[in-house]
């Protein structure tokens, strides 16, 4: 039987996932409050309206309201790209990273999350550190890549505070520290990251940054399984075996509690 360690050592690796695309379509500056609509979008951008040719942007990659289309996304987000506008700059080295709209460039992703990062956007920060971790379109850095990874995670946003936990927990860039990893971890757990709340569970199923503590290990466990990780539902099983009956049920109910706190942020 895999010992807990070995399921927690084989799933820590950093991770990418923020190379998708946000389908956030918030309010910008110069739009106003209202949401336009697409026709006003359309006209706006075409007047050279960086905020509005963001949105536009979107909707093509998302395809609300309009076709589906990742090479007008990736057209448009270069538009707002040119203009600084740092979540087009942001989305546009998403599309080079995963080859949406455009030809995959690892050299272009890392160069527009870079321009992205330096005005202070969290994602780009988070892109430009799995950039640096992963060896794509720069020199592999942990270094770099941890400190990006930390601008990011202060500012909330939910992979730069994972990454940066796998950091910590993995002394890749930064001394080996499971208190900050855990720490972290638990930040982007919080908010229902299934790879976060699998490190969580893997602290205290191991005692790593905080004293053992099975129950917690099964809770934080069973949420990360329920969400389809596959390490998650090992552990959560190799747990599980460890316990009495009373104590599971006890860790089931602290699962649910925490699943309905994270719903409600949402």
């Amino acid at each position: 039987m895999r010992s807990l360690a070995s399921v927690l050592c084989a799933s820590l690796l950093i991770t990418s996932h923020a190379l998708g695309l946000t389908s956030e379509l918030k309010a910008t500056p110069g739009l106003g409050s209202e949401r336009p609509t697409l026709g006003d979008l359309q006209q706006q951008a075409e007047r050279g309206v960086a905020s509005a040719q963001f949105i536009l942007a979107t909707h093509y990659a998302t395809g609300e309201g309009l076709a589906q289309d990742y090479k007008k996304a990736a057209y448009w987000y270069r538009k707002a790209a040119d203009q600084q506008n740092p979540d087009a700059q942001s989305n546009l080295a998403g599309c080079y990273g995963l080859g949406l709209g455009v030809a995959r460039d690892d050299s272009e992703c890392a160069k527009w999350a870079r321009k992205a990062a330096e005005q202070g956007h969290a994602g780009g920060q988070h892109l430009l550190g799995s950039c640096y971790g992963l060896g794509k379109g720069l020199p592999l850095n942990n270094t770099e890549a941890a400190k990006w990874f930390g601008k990011s995670a202060s500012q909330g946003h939910v992979l730069g505070q994972y990454n940066l936990a796998v950091c910590y927990a993995e002394g890749k860039g930064v001394k080996q520290d499971y208190v900050a990893a855990l720490a972290w971890a638990r930040k982007a757990a919080e908010k229902g990251n299934r790879e976060a709340q699998f490190l969580v569970a893997g602290c205290f199923g191991l005692g790593r940054g905080v004293p053992e503590d099975l129950e917690e290990a099964l809770a934080w466990s069973s949420l990360a399984a329920d969400q389809g990780h596959l390490n998650g539902i090992k552990f959560r099983d190799l747990v599980a075996a460890k316990l009495d009956p009373k104590s599971v049920e006890r860790a089931r109910a602290r699962a649910k509690k925490v699943q309905l706190e994270i719903r409600s942020r949402q």
